[in-house]
């Protein structure tokens, strides 16, 4: 999760090099975060003026030269916001994995008008477009969206969903998340496989 134009319930202290959540305090020296200066939709942005806004967007360059799967929330990547463009576009064009990965785009708007603000990024068909965060892979594969896309096209093994519940409470996701981060804390110590890998 990168804040690439700032945010409003984001605080930040400059000094220290932390955010958090805005009127809270910095864990490092105790102050008061102050208000995130936002870059607002400009032809060109300066991205990096604001040293913690630059450090969201080296975040971004960096996931992206390795990303397998690139999710866009509701950003329909505006001609207008030519160096926010570039600055992905360069990157996501240079993945190595870039023939083999997949890019999902969540966005209520038409999709032909979706498609066609994102073509430059598309790979041959590999991306879709989802008027419901329902329908991506994050959802439908909680915490195992890039194995789960591995799993159907590389192997031809499509698993099958493993969706988020409908949870009354952040307690009820947080038990129902649970085996799932056990199972990743048993693949770091003893390379077991995730259960849906096993046939």
């Amino acid at each position: 999760l990168a804040f690439l134009h700032g945010n409003t319930g984001t605080g930040v202290h400059y000094k220290c090099k932390s955010y958090g959540y805005v009127n809270t305090l910095c864990e490092k020296c105790m102050t008061r975060f102050d208000p995130w200066k936002l870059l607002y939709p400009v032809k060109h942005k300066d991205y990096s003026a604001d040293s913690l806004i630059k450090e969201q967007w080296n975040k971004l360059r960096y996931k992206l030269g390795q990303a397998y799967i690139f999710t866009i929330f509701g950003y329909s990547a505006p001609v207008t916001d030519i160096d926010a463009r570039n600055l992905m576009l360069k990157e996501w064009k240079s993945n190595p994995t870039l023939p083999l990965a997949e890019m999902e785009i969540i966005d209520i708007k038409d999709e032909e008008k979706v498609e066609k603000s994102w073509k430059e990024f598309t790979f041959s068909h590999h991306h879709g477009i989802h008027q419901d965060i329902r329908h991506s892979f994050l959802w439908r594969y909680p915490r195992r969206s890039c194995d789960a896309f591995a799993a159907a096209n590389l192997m031809c093994n499509p698993w099958k969903d493993n969706t988020f519940q409908d949870f009354k409470t952040i307690e009820e996701l947080h038990n129902w998340i649970k085996p799932l981060l056990k199972e990743e804390d048993r693949y770091e110590q003893s390379k077991e496989p995730f259960k849906y890998m096993v046939k």
